[in-house]
Order: structure tokens, then sequence, then C-alpha cells
């Protein structure tokens, strides 16, 4: 059924998408496949040797392309909601952050994402200090980016070491 797919769609899945999660032409849909396949599933299962670089290269799709950024945190979200892997969840959660830090979704998007993070802040996980400094970074971005505008000027921070202390964590 049509309800059944949706959920499919915004729940995780070790399965890969076919298509993007957002309404997207088939260039940027075979982009969403790709970041999914390279950045989102190597960040979540730390499959590649350089998970920073595919991080980086995702910030800057949704910083140069507008049309990409819903679509990049809708993955996110979709990898995120019922990851049963703890270490996988927080790279993704650092990832997210990390996306909203520099870049905003759309005006139209943004109600939905925050919806997300409350909701995430308020059923105890153990990312609810993550969730937290995604919805201070969606703020922030939004302010300082506003809504629908190419983001040109270049990263500022580096980002090489924001997944390397996460693996050496003691969740228990």
């Amino acid at each position: 059924s049509s309800s059944e797919l949706k959920q499919h769609m915004l729940k995780h899945s070790y399965v890969s998408i076919h298509t993007s999660l957002t309404r997207l032409s088939a260039g940027f849909a075979a982009l969403a496949v790709w970041i999914f396949s390279q950045c989102i599933k190597g960040i979540e299962g730390l499959t590649h040797p350089n998970v920073n670089k595919h991080l980086i290269r995702m910030i800057l799709v949704g910083r140069t392309s507008k049309l990409m950024r819903d679509e990049i945190l809708a993955q996110h979200i979709k990898m995120i909601r019922s990851n049963p892997l703890q270490d996988s969840a927080r790279r993704l959660w650092l990832s997210l952050s990390a996306c909203l830090k520099y870049f905003p979704p759309s005006r139209e998007f943004e109600s939905y994402l925050e919806c997300f993070l409350i909701m995430e802040t308020e059923e105890g996980n153990l990312n609810i200090s993550l969730a937290k400094s995604c919805i201070d970074h969606l703020h922030q971005s939004i302010y300082r980016y506003g809504y629908g505008v190419k983001i040109s000027e270049p990263l500022e921070d580096d980002l090489s070491d924001i997944f390397a202390y996460k693996d050496n964590v003691d969740y228990d």
C-alpha cells in the first residue's frame, strides 16, 4: 500500500534507495542515490576509508544546490529512525548536525525537520544532546544563510575529526 511504502521510505533500511526521497528531476535523483550510497551509507557503516571526505562532499552539495538540501536531510532522518546500531545512529546524528550547521532546509521542510528533532529530544534516546545540537544548528543556519540561497563561502571549520572519537565511546 501507499502508506506502507511511505513508512519504509522514512525508516532505517539496509537496502539502498533507488530514487530520491524528495521530488527531484532525474539528474538530481541520480545524485541523491549517489549521496545515499556513498555518503550516508559510508558514514553509517564507516565503510569508506575517509568518511570525512564524504561528509564534506555532501555538505558542499547542500551548500551549492538548494534543491538537494531537503533530500540530504531527509536521507539522514531515514537512516536515524529505527536504526538498531547506536554507534551508526550517533555518526548519522553528527553528520546531520554538521549539515545543518552549514546549510538550512527549505522553508517548506523546516517545520517537518524541526518536529522530528523535537520528538527525538522527548523520546529519551541516547542522542538527545545531538538532537538539541541539530535544533541549534538549524536555527543558526536559517538565521545566517536564509532560505533558498546558494552558499558560496568556503567551509570555515576543519571537519577532519568529526567522527574520530565517537568509536571509542562506551555506551553502557
